[in-house]
């Protein structure tokens, strides 16, 4: 098969989920004998690609009065460089963020692509994270219409889980022989032996964000700090932002510890994915307090090294995770979550346990383009 993927991430050059996902997939469909070809909108930076995948970058659109947002003339610059393919694929799978895939899908006809299997990706749809915040800002409802209207419009949409892919039938009112299922392929992190800290050692990892639940991971973890005077909380990963004012994440977070604990609170920002075992090796467990994930990479990302993890009651975990994967629920409050991190905390033995315990299982990936 010829598949060419449309994004606007690609590991490492440009980090993210999304882009993590593309560039795994790539890589192994290029071993199982298919054609790859990325489409990435962005301006090119100067590192190098992922070797061995044929990478094109195209320039952000420029709005005007056929496409008046910036978003909707990115997804005119995407549709048109796929148009312009001197080859037709046998299939365009693109990134859900920001209805990316709508231009292609509105007008297939025009820009002969009405023979051209295009699938969406479930990576992050913006109109599940806002229900599940509870939180409707004016300034992206048109991304939520542009995101629903692709899901709606595309031939196949791929979700990381048979779990996950009720839910998208469910909200977005899918016919489900058009969802296939397409786990994330995962990475084989380099181990590091781990050496629990001392003192309770609590890790957020990925990226800051209200939808990342990582106020609530300050909050119930404060009593902790208050508590024990050797105990830190780590937020490793990029700094955020507030969904109604774009604001930085990081700032805020720093804004709500008091001025005692502020050295026991370390934002110390994006790491490559090379020394996380090393950077991890130390931490008693990580915390996963988000709103909504599709899969959730950075929680199997840390799992796979052997932490113990704390994750929501969210049907996106379920398939993957629990006691006997090495995980504890909560049941998405602030309390409980306290509660938990708590009892882990306070229980060496169930640590061990956990960190001992097996992996998830996974299926193969490659398994929506058979």
């Amino acid at each position: 098969m010829y598949i060419v993927f449309v994004g606007t991430e690609l590991d490492p050059v440009r980090p993210g989920g999304a882009g993590t996902v593309v560039a795994r997939l790539a890589a192994q469909l290029g071993e199982a004998g298919h054609r790859v070809e990325v489409l990435i909108v962005g301006s090119p930076p100067e590192a190098a690609p992922p070797a061995g995948i044929p990478v094109t970058w195209i320039e952000p659109g420029v709005p005007d009065r056929a496409a008046p947002t910036q978003h909707l003339a990115d997804a005119r610059a995407a549709a048109e460089a796929v148009a312009g393919l001197p080859q037709r694929p046998d299939l365009v799978e693109f990134e859900d963020f920001h209805g990316l895939g709508l231009w292609a899908l509105m007008r297939r006809g025009m820009l002969s692509l009405d023979q051209t299997p295009i699938a969406i990706r479930a990576h992050g749809p913006l109109d599940l994270v806002l229900t599940r915040l509870g939180s409707d800002p004016d300034h992206l409802r048109l991304m939520r219409t542009m995101e629903r209207e692709a899901y709606r419009m595309a031939d196949a949409v791929i979700a990381p889980s048979p779990a996950m892919a009720e839910v998208l039938i469910a909200h977005f009112g899918l016919e489900p022989d058009r969802v296939r299922i397409g786990q994330p392929p995962l990475a084989e992190l380099v181990r590091s032996p781990r050496t629990p800290a001392p003192a309770p050692e609590i890790v957020g990892y990925g990226r800051l964000g209200e939808e990342k639940g990582s106020e609530d991971l300050l909050l119930a973890t404060l009593p902790l700090l208050e508590a024990d005077d050797d105990a830190v909380v780590r937020f490793v990963g990029p700094d955020g932002w507030d969904v109604e004012t774009g604001a930085s994440m990081t700032e805020h977070l720093r804004s709500l510890v008091p001025e005692h604990l502020q050295e026991r609170v370390r934002f110390e920002g994006p790491i490559d994915r090379s020394e996380l075992g090393a950077q991890l090796a130390s931490a008693w467990l990580a915390v996963f307090p988000t709103r909504f994930e599709t899969f959730c990479y950075a929680a199997h990302e840390c799992r796979s090294l052997g932490l113990p993890i704390i994750v929501p009651q969210h049907p996106e975990f379920r398939p993957f995770f629990g006691y006997r994967t090495g995980a504890r629920f909560y049941d998405g409050t602030l309390e409980d979550l306290g509660r938990v991190i708590g009892e882990v905390v306070s229980d060496p033995d169930m640590r061990e346990a956990m960190a001992r315990a097996p992996l998830p299982s996974y299926s193969d990936p490659l398994e929506p383009y058979n």
